[in-house]
């Protein structure tokens, strides 16, 4: 996946990333791309996020928000929407553009060795389709209520954005889902499993 990827940057006019968890492991593995793109190209990256599971790392989004046309957006609402879908969209004006969808988060494992499905799909071959993913992300971008721009530097922002994903809430919000289950699963084990499926994608809890 990670190289399939680093091959989409340079052509690409504009990008738009949609990311459940976004750690630093795998932003400095694209950094030298996003960087150019960004930064050297002058060029559009606008990334969807979410404080999901507290999977993400703060650092990470900070640098990601800090680049030049880049901006970030982040979910935290943990009650409804509870994003978890992984998709890169590389437009190009010259109708050749490309769009990834499926299992891999921005994190060392997910681009490396982890065992992700991802699926390639042009504009050419299946406009419908890349359209579709187009006009969706658009609809989440657009969405005030539900993503909110976060702002490099602003203080108040981060100390937010650090609480909503400190451990300390991961177990908070582990803690009231697993109190919704049936009885037949206890919260201790409800608690390690969640724990577990972080550590996947990740995040050391």
């Amino acid at each position: 996946m990670l190289e399939h990827l680093r091959s989409e940057f340079d052509s690409a006019d504009s990008i738009d990333l949609l990311c459940a968890f976004i750690k630093v492991s795998g932003f400095e593995k694209f950094r030298t791309e996003i960087e150019r793109h960004c930064d050297a190209r002058g060029r559009s990256l606008r990334v969807l996020t979410t404080t999901y599971m507290g999977a993400s790392d703060v650092l990470a989004i900070e640098r990601l928000a800090a680049l030049p046309n880049a901006t970030v957006k982040i979910s935290y609402d943990e009650n409804t929407t509870r994003l978890h879908a992984k998709a890169w969209i590389f437009h190009r004006a010259s109708g050749f553009s490309t769009a990834f969808v499926g299992s891999s988060n921005l994190s060392h494992a997910a681009q490396t060795d982890g065992l992700e499905w991802n699926v390639r799909m042009t504009q050419s071959d299946q406009p419908a389709l890349v359209a579709q993913m187009q006009e969706t992300f658009d609809q989440y971008w657009a969405d005030a209520h539900q993503f909110e721009r976060y702002e490099p530097g602003n203080d108040a922002q981060r100390v937010r954005l650090t609480r909503a994903l400190s451990p300390h809430a991961r177990d908070d919000r582990a803690r009231r889902c697993c109190s919704k289950l049936s009885r037949g699963t206890s919260r201790s084990r409800c608690l390690r499993n969640s724990r577990r499926r972080a550590s996947l994608d990740g995040t050391a809890i």
